[in-house]
């Protein structure tokens, strides 16, 4: 029987699904950040919608890494005042 751990190594000896596989790790990291930056600030995604110009919706698909374009993203990290460090 193929394990999870197996299959994820199995898959990640593809350089195409490797990097895939990192920028989906990245994005549902940044995702988590943002999410807990919120819950952080007793607000909810009704309320950092409304503080960043945009719809619950869109809130929701950037702190769950759906579909979120970079505009979206950066009005609601710029919202919760969060810095964006890039390295």
């Amino acid at each position: 029987m193929l394990t999870l751990d197996k299959y994820i190594k199995e898959r990640n000896k593809n350089p195409e699904y490797r990097e895939f596989f990192e920028e989906e790790k990245k994005m549902a990291e940044l995702a988590v950040k943002v999410a807990k930056a919120r819950i952080e600030l007793g607000l909810s995604q009704k309320q950092l919608a409304d503080l960043a110009g945009l719809t619950q919706q869109q809130v929701s698909k950037v702190e769950s890494a759906k579909n979120s374009n970079m505009r979206t993203f950066l009005k609601v990290t710029g919202a919760l005042k969060l810095h964006l460090s890039l390295s």
